[in-house]
């Protein structure tokens, strides 16, 4: 009897396609989508307006890290209660904690202990763009309560970028965002405040540059009050 020959490759899993939609179930699953995605902008919308109100800065990390603080924050603690255990948790950073190797620089915005904002580039400028995009003051005049509490106050405004550009085009880009951005909060706050542009580019990421996502988080822009 002969032997029967054993295969060298492995052999691939079994995958079930996906089951067929007809124009009707397709049609029902497309308005589900854009009902969830439209529910999402709106928690979306709320957690911001909950962080401003409690003087939360602005994060960019995702929605559940940025609950998971606001909860830490609201439940008070019960670990000096008689009865009550302390029960350990672990914490979520605000912002994802850079690599090891990621150098560390000077930033004059992180010094700053009255008030920080962190916006999503990608939710005021279109790609490579320093033009606001046409919903950007939906969002910029969320802000203006906070920036009102502080006249003659310095803000300064850091615009940072990923790394698809040539390290002096991404901080030329990164200067004129952050120049559109002074110039619209300017116009609608007191003239007493003082402005301070900064254009970072791509030479302060808060995590590496490897996929998409990790990209769009180092496209920020950070807005701080100093009133030394």
């Amino acid at each position: 009897m002969e032997p029967i020959p054993i295969p060298t490759q492995p052999i691939e899993p079994l995958t079930t396609p996906p089951p067929a939609l007809n124009n009707r179930e397709r049609q029902i699953a497309e308005e589900e989508f854009a009902a969830l995605q439209q529910e999402f902008e709106t928690i979306r919308k709320r957690l911001y307006d909950l962080e401003s109100k409690l003087g939360r800065a602005q994060s960019t990390a995702d929605v559940e890290s940025r609950l998971a603080n606001l909860e830490r924050r609201l439940i008070p603690d019960q670990s000096d209660e008689p009865g009550v255990q302390p029960v350990s948790t672990t914490a979520v950073a605000d912002e994802p904690q850079p690599e090891e190797n990621t150098p560390q620089v000077h930033h004059p915005l992180l010094e700053t202990t009255e008030l920080k904002i962190t916006l999503p580039s990608d939710a005021l400028f279109a790609p490579g763009e320093a033009r606001l995009l046409a919903t950007a003051p939906e969002l910029l005049n969320s802000i203006f309560g906070d920036l009102r509490q502080y006249p003659k106050a310095t803000i300064l405004i850091g615009s940072h970028t990923d790394d698809r550009m040539e390290p002096s085009q991404s901080m030329s880009l990164a200067f004129q965002q952050a120049n559109a951005l002074r110039a619209y909060l300017a116009g609608n706050l007191p003239d007493e405040n003082r402005w301070v542009t900064i254009g970072y580019g791509q030479s302060q990421p808060i995590t590496d540059n490897s996929n998409p996502q990790f990209r769009q988080r180092n496209r920020r822009i950070e807005i701080a009050i100093d009133r030394r």
